[in-house]
């Protein structure tokens, strides 16, 4: 996972990066997987395979680890493993708190909780998912999992032995809770609804009350359960029950002794299972169960729901995991035939968002991110490249931008020059060859000046040339009717003129008064005048 330091893997429910998600149930007799494709804004289970625990292995563990490299392998191409914990091994709190957010919850969560477990709170690990929120009293329920460190250290070993690290641990009726929200046509359900995973060594009741998850029971029998019962009370090996059951369901086969041995184990099953679900939906003030849905190996039992709607006394149907694909986010392989089996692996792999954040990998548990680095370093890189070429493009194009402005500015200098001076050719256009050709013209204007000036008195063409340098006809529009010039101390100008405008006429005023030949340049108020100009030495 990505976090947020350069960009997140995905945006709310859009997926930026393509993720390929593996997610795996572990049982007493078989590893089941299931691999998700996320991409944009769709989820597509792509993949699911299941492999019975080796018996040959001296142990449980040593059976898992010798199954779970195959399965993995078997998968192909993944970024990430998502697992779960029974939820026999996790105890389920509900708390109604006053916060809305998850920061706010879980900043408390751990205070609220402690003092109702039934083991130490720093022996666990705590999470919590959101299960209801009320705006108008700003308060929210949640349902908090607590899981002892011991187990979620042995369930990790497995994997780390098997040489894999799992991203997530989550629990495995909040996984399928997820799913369950996610599919409309459950959704809509209102009043009491049991979700029942029915496993081979236990079952597992999810009490769900308009929508909402309210309580998690899990129960110590399930199928092997009624195998071994039915045993006893006849010739038949459990396994020889479990056949049956899968093959033929509560039909008629085999011995009719066998048979009812068989319907009576089944019976006493779901006496035990309507006591247990009438306890649990009493605790919610709930007398009626609207309907009964079931997962898991169980559910794969012939006629199944027809024979639990007759004992359960309320609707019963197989979980419907193809109704996913009425929510448009969610897609199933073509050719691809998701059992009960497989429910539960399915839930862990999908990030549904009713419990995507849960996650009982922290503190000592949380695992390395090695695609983390490399990622970042590919972003950085990227960035930097980025950086380094806009500013590369910005460099070319202000440099392009200052030699069209030396350019033009070079060549405004050069028709000034030819302006001033005609005697320069036209086809020239070398900034510092019309500079020299300028500067030899005046220097000749200079010597034929200096022609008629004497060594220690400003001439009267010295005069005519201040006034000729400083005032720009076609400019100011400046037309001379007459120029006088006075001996006197100081010297004193006469110039009677016109000039276009009132602008033109403030802007000749501030030329003359910027020479450093004249002391004193008297303001006109018309754009006809006679102008006394006072000289700063006698002629």
């Amino acid at each position: 996972m990505i976090q947020d330091i350069f960009l997140p893997e995905k945006i709310r429910s859009y997926y930026l990066f393509r993720q390929r998600i593996v997610g795996i149930d572990i049982t007493k007799t078989h590893i089941y997987g299931s691999l998700i494709v996320a991409r944009g804004s769709t989820v597509t289970i792509e993949k699911q395979l299941s492999l019975s625990l080796n018996a040959d292995q001296a142990s449980y563990e040593e059976r898992i680890v010798s199954t779970l490299p195959s399965l993995c392998e078997q998968m192909g191409k993944f970024d990430h493993i998502v697992t779960a914990l029974a939820s026999g091994m996790v105890v389920f709190k509900e708390l109604r708190l006053p916060f809305t957010t998850r920061d706010k919850i879980r900043l408390v969560i751990h205070f609220e909780v402690a003092p109702l477990l039934p083991f130490p709170a720093h022996e666990a690990e705590i999470d919590f998912i959101i299960t209801a929120v009320n705006q108008e009293e700003k308060s929210a329920q949640v349902l908090v999992a607590a899981a002892q460190k011991k187990h979620i250290a042995e369930h990790l070993a497995l994997f780390e032995k098997a040489g894999y690290v799992p991203e997530k641990v989550t629990v495995d009726m909040f996984a399928l809770y997820g799913l369950y929200n996610q599919i409309p046509a459950y959704q809509t359900l209102s009043g009491s609804v049991a979700l029942i995973d029915l496993n081979i060594y236990n079952t597992t009741i999810i009490a769900i009350m308009n929508g909402q998850l309210r309580i998690i029971r899990t129960l110590p029998y399930g199928m092997a359960t009624v195998a071994k019962d039915a045993g006893n009370s006849s010739d038949l090996k459990p396994q020889q029950v479990m056949d049956h059951l899968i093959r033929f369901g509560l039909e008629q086969g085999g011995s009719e002794n066998n048979n009812q041995v068989i319907k009576n184990s089944v019976t006493a099953f779901f006496n035990k299972l309507k006591f247990a679900l009438s306890s649990t939906f009493n605790q919610l003030q709930s007398s009626t169960i609207e309907k009964t849905l079931f997962s898991g190996p169980g559910a794969e039992i012939k006629d199944l729901t027809s024979f639990a709607q007759t004992q359960l006394g309320s609707a019963c149907e197989l979980f419907d995991i193809k109704k996913i694909t009425e929510n448009k986010q969610y897609r199933i392989a073509s050719q691809l035939t998701l059992s009960q089996s497989m429910v539960a692996s399915v839930a862990i792999a999908l990030p549904t968002p009713a419990v995507e954040d849960f996650n009982l990998l922290k503190g000592e548990f949380s695992p390395p991110h090695p695609m983390l680095l490399l990622k970042q370093l590919i972003t950085g890189a990227v960035l930097m490249l980025f950086l380094f070429g806009t500013i590369i493009t910005q460099t070319i194009i202000q440099s392009n931008r200052l030699r069209s402005e030396i350019a033009a500015s070079q060549q405004e200098g050069i028709d000034a020059l030819q302006e001033r001076f005609p005697e320069i050719p036209e086809e020239e256009n070398d900034l510092e060859e019309v500079i020299a050709l300028a500067k030899s013209e005046l220097d000749k204007e200079e010597i034929v000046w200096r022609a008629f000036s004497s060594q220690n008195r400003a001439s009267f063409l010295e005069y005519l040339l201040e006034l000729t340098s400083k005032i720009n006809k076609q400019e100011l529009g400046f037309i001379p009717e007459r120029l006088s010039i006075v001996d006197g101390m100081p010297d004193e100008i006469t110039l009677k003129a016109q000039v276009r405008d009132y602008p033109a006429l403030k802007q000749l005023e501030q030329a003359l008064r910027e020479s450093k030949l004249f002391s004193y340049v008297e303001g006109q108020n018309a754009t006809n005048f006679t102008m006394k100009i006072k000289a700063t030495r006698n002629l």
